[in-house]
């Protein structure tokens, strides 16, 4: 009798296509170190996508030694991170050093300057890496700390980068003469953004900022395509005299003092497809319009998709201009309201005033865009509330998802943390349940409506208090306790009144101090005329901060 002999096949023997794609599947679950060790072969075939994503944490002083030698050929998007002893130092102004205690540095004469990096070592080490498109440099959020313009210009002349991120340090921050102010042989960017923490202390710029950010924008500016800036930070003057024909994506965040200069730098980006305007209001500041109704001009965004504005005013000609390719509108406080007074950490003196209810109903009904698949709006209540979601009912039938951060009047808001408290205790758990159920049946109509969330400002809403035997804030236990009991209540309710196209609803909610979550809610509906459930989805539940 013949027995056929075993055939063995082994991985090695696959083609490189279908063996890449086994690569970038192991790659996506994470075990691709793992997978690389199997063998000489297959370490070789997984390092450009092993380190295509690489970090390096400069501790020391760049040498002339190249930059990740071995490796340089498969680096693609690079992270320069932050570990400079001297950072800590920045913590601190001048002012506030004693003699005795003078913060010592190690690397730099200047704690406002990172010294671990040497322009020209950096632009070589860049250089030698070809398929380089990307490069983030990185510091730590709480650090007053910065590039240098040498720095900043030695990658920005990589002629290969594409990309160039600067992530919590300050940009050039120190003034540097006009002659060495300049890129020679800049590269084709087509992203730059630079985000510093929104809750960073006193001071929030530095002038030689803006003069730096100019020249990169005056250099750059016919090829970028994404754009993200602090408020404090942006060059107004320069950037009214630029054109952007490719700009699609426009981020500006942090303390807004009002400009009517900007409508004349976003009608100069006629591209645009996702604006975000995240601005924080200073004490003493008022909410100013966009496009105010003193300023003629004929600026469009006809390919405009996603747009978000802090403080939207009812005056402000911007709404009307809305194109019919908008789907994504958000109105809303920056940051949340209810996030900001569950925080202490770096807390601002930041203020909330507007807009009431009867004000936004204004602005929505200046929007034309009746295409509209996911708004966010957040209020203090007033006369006009149900007038107002009567208009986001009628006017935007095809919502798919709907945020809603609505506020009691505003003078309970202004409550000091006593009066809170005893609001807090003396209101019944029960007391919004007739709202709770007219809120959900006037959203029935939305057919599309798949996911709400919701910040409803219950009376057992948690605040800060001042701690026994010390002078910090702390939110209660017991009251983020009362307050998930309520939410699972508000849930029940409004689980029986929405729409049977509602899938998910998330509500916000705090942890603990300075920790916060949208808690999901998935809505149960059986196919045997059961009235709906809803249970609690802890893996769809996302912490925010």
């Amino acid at each position: 009798m013949h027995v056929p002999s075993l055939i063995f096949c082994s991985i090695l023997t696959l083609n490189d296509d279908v063996l890449m794609i086994i690569i970038e599947e192991v790659f996506a679950s994470g075990a691709l170190r793992h997978f690389s060790m199997t063998c000489k072969y297959l370490r070789q075939c997984s390092m450009p996508t092993l380190f295509r994503t690489s970090v390096v944490t400069q501790k020391v002083p760049l040498s002339e030694k190249p930059l990740l030698r071995s490796l340089r050929h498969h680096v693609q998007s690079l992270t320069l991170r932050d570990g400079c002893p001297d950072w800590s130092a920045a913590l601190f102004r001048p002012s506030q050093w004693d003699p005795d205690t003078r913060p010592l540095l190690r690397y730099t004469q200047d704690p406002l300057l990172c010294g671990v990096y040497d322009g020209a070592i950096l632009g070589d080490a860049l250089r030698a890496m070809p398929n380089l498109r990307s490069v983030t440099a990185m510091c730590k959020f709480e650090a007053n700390h910065g590039l240098p313009w040498h720095v900043v210009r030695a990658i920005l002349t990589v002629p290969h980068l594409r990309q160039f991120t600067c992530h919590g340090y300050l940009f050039s921050p120190r003034a540097v003469p006009s002659e060495q102010l300049v890129l020679d042989s800049p590269t084709q960017l087509t992203s730059f953004r630079y985000m510093l923490d929104t809750y960073r202390p006193m001071p929030r710029s530095h002038k030689p900022e803006e003069d730096a950010i100019a020249v990169v924008l005056k250099t750059h500016n016919q090829t970028l395509e994404q754009l993200w800036m602090p408020t404090e930070s942006i060059p107004y003057q320069p950037m009214l005299h630029l054109k952007w024909p490719f700009l699609g994506d426009l981020r500006l965040r942090g303390e807004f003092h009002g400009s009517s200069q900007l409508i004349h730098v976003l009608g100069n980006m006629p591209k645009l497809r996702l604006v975000k305007l995240d601005f924080a209001l200073p004490r003493g500041a008022h909410p100013l319009p966009i496009w105010p109704e003193h300023i003629v001009a004929d600026y469009s965004w006809p390919e405009l998709e996603d747009l978000q504005v802090s403080f939207p005013c009812a005056d402000d000609q911007l709404y009307i201009r809305l194109p019919s390719t908008l789907r994504r509108l958000s109105l809303r406080f920056f940051p949340h309201r209810a996030v900001h007074s569950w925080c202490t950490q770096w807390r601002r003196d930041w203020q909330f005033p507007s807009p009431h209810a009867g004000q936004l109903l204004h602005t929505l009904k200046r929007v034309q865009s009746s295409h509209l698949e996911h708004l966010q709006i957040e209020y203090y209540q007033d006369d006009d509330e149900e007038q107002l979601l009567q208009e986001i009912v009628s006017k935007f039938p095809n919502l798919t998802s709907l945020k809603i951060l609505r506020y009691r009047q505003q003078e309970s808001a202004e409550l000091d943390v006593v009066k809170r408290v005893t609001l807090t205790v003396i209101c019944s758990e029960d007391a919004d349940i007739p709202f709770q159920e007219r809120f959900a049946e006037m959203l029935r109509p939305l057919g599309s409506l798949c996911e709400l969330s919701l910040h409803l400002d219950h009376a057992t809403t948690p605040h800060l208090i001042v701690a026994m035997r010390s002078a910090i804030l702390i939110l209660p236990r017991d009251a983020i306790v009362a307050f998930s009991r309520t939410l699972r209540k508000t849930v029940d309710v409004l689980a029986q009144s929405l729409g049977p196209s509602v899938k998910l609803v998330k509500f916000l909610q705090p942890l603990d101090t300075n920790r916060h979550t949208w808690a999901v809610y998935r809505i149960i509906r059986d196919e045997h005329g059961s009235p709906p459930r809803a249970e609690y989805d802890e893996l769809l539940t996302v912490r925010i901060s």
